[in-house]
């Protein structure tokens, strides 16, 4: 299973992410996260003019972008998210996996 982020947005009320690779699976799907840029929420595509968080994927005290973050910080940080989900690697528009930073080892 893979996932890919086409657009990643910090709106007035959070940070906005088009994705695709809804649960490991091919689904597009938004994410959003609160105001302040904390919590993982799958938006509510019931009426998809609104934008009202639906499915939890993780809470506040589990994740949180800085509105100080740039858009690739951001977009990093939700990669990392979504692998920690079990959704990933992350790959790109011609499906080739997209390298990870590599972590301090020490």
């Amino acid at each position: 299973m893979t996932f890919r982020i086409d657009e990643i947005e910090l709106e007035e009320q959070g940070w906005r992410v088009q994705f695709k690779g809804l649960d490991g699976k091919g689904v597009y799907a938004r994410l959003i996260t609160a105001p302040d840029g904390c919590g993982l929420y799958v938006v509510d595509d019931g009426d998809i003019t609104l934008r009202k968080p639906g499915r939890q994927l993780l809470g506040a005290d589990e994740f949180r972008i800085s509105r100080e973050s740039t858009r690739e910080a951001a977009m990093r940080c939700v990669a990392a998210a979504l692998t920690s989900l079990g959704w990933g690697p992350e790959v790109n528009n011609a499906g080739r996996v997209v390298a990870q930073p590599v972590g301090d080892e020490s």
